[in-house]
């Protein structure tokens, strides 16, 4: 067994596990019901580590001067889908465009990009190299507005049961790519800043993680701000190498998901994770070796293996 911290040494990681735990399929759906626990009030809910299952949308600005940035993009998008292709992710991968004027261009008002019927590359895509290249050349004939925080906001809420249905899936992380030249020019009266980041957070709290890239112009700040506000990553438009952006995005959506959460928000001082690894290998850890957030526990220094099971138990609130 192996101890990562005090949960051993406080006893609680010492004791037998309460009697019927729960188990849900997947590293991230909470569980139907509150688990049961002990008569001192202590719950255990119990997950198995699979695969990492994300969405991913790229935003991509449609303006007469990204002819050079989208084909730059465009012949580095292999190196992240051979990170991906032929494992067993799950995965999703969109394209939408900053245009929110002009209702004819591919992409626009928030609206995936649609290509042979299909509007996002999965497991199940016969060509994704071929498909997701296709979707990411939105060309250069759309609005010079640039309009992503609105964009990602129509299309992953406004029009996510609707146009764009089936692409985000409540149990996924989610990863967002913005590329542009320009700063933000969404219209306060569709949503501000300020209420993008509220629903960024929203979106995220109960996902294995929310990650965003912006490759980005020095003034667009918006995009910085957001990317900034999940600890992102940002690259400067003018200066990017787009190798380097997209086999750091591959190495991401491989990580493992190192978040669980929970039926009920846990007292941070009473978690205890116990991980048994497919070696049977038994990982233990405590309050000081994980991150609370609402009703989520983080592993910040340790992803459990694909294959393990990890069984949080904690002091519901």
């Amino acid at each position: 067994m192996r101890s990562l911290g005090l949960f051993a040494a406080m006893g609680l990681g010492c004791s037998p596990l309460p009697d019927g735990t729960s188990t849900i399929p997947s590293t991230t759906a909470p569980s139907t019901s509150l688990p049961t626990g002990t008569a001192t009030g202590l719950v255990t809910e119990s997950f198995v580590q699979a695969a990492p299952k994300f969405d991913l949308l790229f935003v991509i600005d449609d303006s007469c001067s990204m002819g050079d940035d989208q084909a730059e993009l465009g012949l580095a998008l292999p190196i992240f889908l051979d990170a991906i292709v032929g494992t067993t992710l799950d995965y999703h991968l969109g394209v939408i465009t900053m245009d929110l004027d002009i209702a004819s261009a591919p992409g626009s008002r928030g609206e995936l990009v649609e290509i042979g019927g299909e509007r996002w590359v999965s497991p199940a895509t016969v060509d994704p190299y071929g498909l997701l290249g296709q979707m990411a050349a939105v060309g250069t004939s759309g609005s010079g507005r640039e309009q992503g925080l609105g964009a990602t906001w129509l299309a992953l809420d406004d029009k996510a049961d609707t146009a764009n249905i089936g692409f985000l899936r409540d149990d996924s992380a989610l990863q967002l790519v913005y590329l542009t030249d320009e700063r933000d020019g969404t219209p306060r009266s569709l949503i501000t800043p300020a209420a993008f980041s509220d629903w960024i957070d929203q979106l995220g709290a109960t996902r294995p993680s929310l990650s965003v890239t912006a490759i980005v112009d020095a003034g667009g700040v918006e995009y910085i701000d957001v990317a900034n506000q999940v600890g992102g990553t940002v690259h400067d438009i003018y200066t990017v190498d787009y190798t380097l952006a997209m086999d750091l995005l591959g190495l991401e959506a491989n990580s493992l998901p190192r978040r669980f959460c929970l039926a009920a928000a846990p007292d941070p001082a009473s978690v205890g994770v116990t991980v048994t690894e497919p070696d049977g290998t038994l990982v233990v850890l405590g309050a000081a070796d994980v991150a609370v957030d609402g009703v989520c526990v983080a592993l910040p220094a340790y992803a459990p293996p694909e294959g393990s099971t990890v069984e949080v138990s904690y002091l519901p609130l």
